[in-house]
């Protein structure tokens, strides 16, 4: 007996619901690879994705202050028993740089994927935050958006 298509199409999401292993090597390069765009952003101001960081890090900071919530430097938070802690209605500053930074990572890896694929010639979908999350798409942000310069036209070569 032939399936419904709706079962059908719920064993196909159960088939690609398969949760990946956990990769910390990954992880921290990604990690370190964001704050050298931060670094080099700030240092440099010509980063596209750096311009991601820190509208991002405004637009955390204003919903913070909108929400009572102090933003205060890790050295100043409270001590419990030697150890820091944020108490209610204060956040460190550096956790708010941090979801700025995993913000500007995300794109920087959907960037990578889109442009990757399509190297390799491989169909390429409508980002996760679209696609699934349903945002809007005027908010799409596409990978050759975030490059600084023109691409080089590759020489021809002498015959």
């Amino acid at each position: 007996m032939a399936k419904d298509p709706e079962d059908q199409e719920r064993d196909d999401i159960e088939d690609d619901d398969v949760k990946l292993d956990f990769n910390k090597t990954l992880r921290s390069m990604c990690w370190r690879l964001g704050g050298s765009i931060v670094k080099n952003g700030a240092r440099f101001g010509n980063s596209h994705f750096h311009e991601v960081f820190e509208q991002e890090l405004k637009r955390l900071t204003e919903r913070f202050e909108r929400e009572g919530k102090k933003i205060v430097p890790a050295a100043e938070l409270p001590k419990n028993k030697g150890k820091k802690y944020e108490p209610d209605g204060v956040i460190s500053l550096g956790h708010v740089r941090n979801m700025a930074m995993r913000k500007m990572i995300k794109l920087f890896l959907s960037c990578l994927w889109q442009v990757w694929r399509e190297a390799e010639g491989l169909p390429v979908t409508v980002p996760y935050s679209i696609g699934i999350q349903r945002h809007d798409e005027s908010h799409l942000i596409k990978p050759w958006d975030m490059v600084d310069k023109e691409a080089k036209r590759p020489r021809k070569k002498a015959a």
